[in-house]
């Protein structure tokens, strides 16, 4: 079973949850005065479960070069104390030591305090809409066995003497702690920022939780407006291109009136060319398929730019200019415009449901069997079909 099958990771930050959207702002807030992430007085938990008991229910993922681990160190880095920092994984992560582990935790925590819990693994959700993340132990199918989400929210409720909370969640379904929190009677803040909707499953590789390392360890291209710092706006924003990009689907954020609406995370590094952090295509040795890439460095008039060929992502240096490389076409369709959407070299029969003209972006929706969700694709992956007829 693939990643994309399953959840791969749960972040929650101590922060506040306002209204459910895609990288677009939330409802409203006490402040927009820009906060500080207090990352001294951060307490954070991380569960990886990579490894289950349960093999023919939830598969295992493969370790190698594993991210959960690279995000870990990189909030320590940013200084969050390692006597405050816990990452229980795989073997160790069942259901009853994740509650025991996190219960300890939250028990050093003091009022003013800023709460982190990262969980990466499987994540399902049931026919009600609840959302469960997958420990260890999980004994087979069904609910039994699972970390139910409200479960881990109603523990931090009781034991948590901190005063926010943000939760970021790169797994499938992993909009689903929107629900759960929406219903949450608190006065604390809530934040969460998710790869995918509730009803969606989340790619099966490390994009997203990449996209939250590249936004902590302050990289110059998630700062849009080159103030010099990196807010959660700007990561959650840098988290919807990546996902969007490299897989069509819409990362979602929410957040309560309690939570800062400006909140700085970390110092931006220096911004190098103008072309790092913009996304292209690109065709790597000159033949073969074209990719979807990112640049992420620059260096003697070539780009470094990352893709995915496979589960991994690979980097190529590919010279400014060359036939190897394309931007992104931003000629827009219209709403209603009958398409077809290439993906992964097939082509299949859609119709436009909405436009960002700003990004270049469409929102298709498959006709036909077709059992894939609605995606974002930008103007290469799209071509009019001959009998369009727009639609109301």
């Amino acid at each position: 079973m693939s990643r994309r099958q399953v959840a791969r990771s749960l972040l929650l930050t101590v922060g506040l949850l306002t209204g459910i959207v895609g990288c677009a702002t939330s409802s409203t807030t006490k402040s927009e005065t820009p906060g500080q992430w207090p990352a001294q007085r951060t307490w954070l938990m991380m569960v990886g479960v990579l490894d289950q008991m349960n093999t023919d229910v939830h598969g295992s993922f493969d370790k190698k070069d594993r991210k959960d681990r690279l995000l870990f160190d990189t909030f320590i880095e940013r200084g969050v104390p390692a006597e405050q920092a816990v990452f229980v994984k795989d073997s160790d992560a069942t259901l009853a030591n994740i509650e025991s582990q996190l219960a300890a935790l939250l028990a050093k925590t003091k009022k003013g305090d800023f709460l982190m819990l990262f969980f990466d693994g499987h994540g399902t959700v049931n026919e009600d809409g609840e959302g469960y993340f997958v420990p260890y132990d999980a004994p087979g199918r069904g609910d039994e066995g699972l970390w139910k989400m409200s479960d881990a929210f109603n523990q931090i409720e009781e034991q948590f003497n901190g005063d926010n909370v943000l939760v970021m969640a790169d797994c499938c379904h992993a909009g689903a702690m929107s629900h759960e929190l929406k219903n949450l009677e608190t006065t604390r803040g809530y934040a969460c920022l998710a790869s995918s909707a509730h009803d969606v499953t989340s790619p099966d590789l490390w994009t997203f939780t990449e996209s939250l390392i590249d936004g902590f360890a302050g990289r110059s291209f998630v700062d849009s407006n080159s103030d010099g710092r990196i807010s959660l706006s700007e990561l959650r924003e840098t988290c919807w291109w990546d996902m969007v990009w490299f897989y069509t689907h819409e990362t979602v954020f929410s957040r309560n009136v309690n939570f800062p609406a400006a909140l700085v995370l970390v110092k931006a590094g220096r911004r190098g060319h103008e072309d790092v952090g913009k996304y292209f295509e690109i065709r790597p040795g000159g033949k073969g398929r074209w990719h979807r890439a990112k640049a992420i460095d620059h260096e003697n008039g070539s780009l470094k730019l990352g893709y995915y060929p496979d589960e991994w992502l690979t980097y190529a240096m590919i010279k400014i200019g060359s036939e190897n490389i394309r931007p992104i076409v931003r000629r827009c369709y219209s709403r209603g415009d009958e398409v077809d959407v290439r993906w992964q070299g097939i082509w299949s029969p859609a119709r436009v449901v909405e436009v960002d003209r700003e990004k270049g972006l469409h929102k298709v929706r498959y006709g036909g069997k077709n059992p894939e969700p609605d995606g974002w694709y930008a103007c290469n992956h799209l071509r009019l079909r001959p009998d369009s007829k727009k639609q109301p």
